[in-house]
């Protein structure tokens, strides 16, 4: 009775890792980033929470939510967004790697960041919430210049923001492309 169980909890947590990996592999330019987002916040990482939800055969699946206090990415306005990915740990014991996750240095809090997220209405387990958007390609990390620019930092060929640009540049190029009219289906 137990092998059959830990079998199903093993396929699902398989599906949901093999699912994370697709989605960091996959090249995402800006316009894709946003085409397969609701948006990005920008702003600082002011808490970090992991959490276990069953998927329905009793095993644990594990998610981490990081809640960022900032702006919107595109209209700059004030907002607060709670963010979730696959993987993290409760405590030493109780957790899960994942490999399509950001680093854990990557979600501290007080870490400056802009996410990209999507909201599901079921993650897993019934969990709803903002997705980080591609896994950890929708995760970027920010800095103040010496001059007081905020500073995206690119990640190169295959991101997003491919590379270092100011805050305000990037706003600029998201609304050129929100604001770009749909193509005819």
């Amino acid at each position: 009775m137990m092998a059959p169980m830990i079998s199903r909890a093993v396929s699902a947590l398989a599906a949901l890792l093999l699912l994370g990996s697709f989605l960091a592999s996959q090249s995402f330019t800006l316009v894709g980033m946003l085409a397969q987002s609701d948006g990005g916040i920008v702003g600082r990482i002011e808490s970090r929470t992991v959490r276990s939800v069953d998927a329905g055969d009793g095993a644990p699946i594990y998610f981490t939510t990081i809640r960022i206090n900032g702006t919107d990415l595109a209209t700059g306005e004030p907002r607060s967004v709670d963010v979730v990915f696959a993987g993290g740990f409760v405590d030493k014991t109780h957790g899960t790697f994942n490999a399509s996750a950001p680093a854990a240095d990557e979600t501290r809090v007080g870490r400056h960041v802009l996410a990209f997220h999507k909201h599901t209405e079921n993650i897993a387990g019934g969990l709803a919430g903002n997705l980080l958007t591609g896994a950890r390609a929708g995760l970027f990390t920010t800095f103040e210049s010496r001059k007081g620019a905020t500073i995206v930092q690119g990640r190169g060929r295959g991101h997003a923001v491919t590379r270092n640009v100011k805050l305000q540049d990037l706003r600029a190029r998201v609304r050129e492309i929100l604001e770009r009219p749909s193509p005819p289906r």
